[in-house]
């Protein structure tokens, strides 16, 4: 109960702090670099599909136009979405750095579930896809409602790019 032991808990407080300290920054860094090797994977996909097409499209395979304009219909899905990577990437890195307020209020989900569904009608249609949005009509979330809508926008897209022809969602 002196005063060198008093002194003696504090820095075994402060000790145990830092050490608690390091280890959030260890664990943020682990998962920066995990967030950084799923980013670079993603972004390698489409970059690889292009190089591809701009190589069958030097060879021969171009005189072809139908072949040409399926590759270039591709290309041009493939630079979207590189677009779209790039664009939420950097939205995800103005949210970290406090750059970006949310616009909270409260909002129907079933309205916004059905508002996005309405976006993919053509995709649903031509792929003879039933889908269901079973979200009661009454639940609201509180949210931002445009990033609620690329969120549910992003389930969607998913959803149909890997249900097949006559599928269920």
């Amino acid at each position: 109960k002196d005063e060198i032991s008093e002194l003696a808990r504090q820095f075994n407080t402060m000790a145990e702090q830092l050490q608690n300290t390091f280890n959030q920054l260890a664990a943020e860094r682990d998962a920066l670099r995990r967030f950084i090797a799923d980013a670079s994977h993603e972004l390698r996909t489409p970059i690889t599909a292009l190089r591809n097409y701009l190589d069958l499209l030097q060879s021969s395979a171009a005189e072809d136009q139908q072949i040409r304009d399926e590759f270039l219909a591709e290309s041009q899905t493939q630079l979207d979405r590189l677009i779209w990577m790039t664009n939420n990437l950097l939205d995800l890195s103005r949210l970290d750095a406090g750059l970006i307020s949310l616009e909270l209020a409260s909002h129907d989900l079933h309205e916004m579930a059905e508002e996005v569904a309405h976006g993919f009608k053509s995709t649903i249609e031509e792929k003879q896809i039933t889908l269901l949005v079973n979200i009661p009509k009454s639940l609201t979330v509180y949210c931002d409602r445009h990033r609620m809508l690329m969120c549910l926008s992003n389930l969607f897209d998913n959803a149909l790019r890997f249900t097949p022809q006559g599928g269920f969602i």
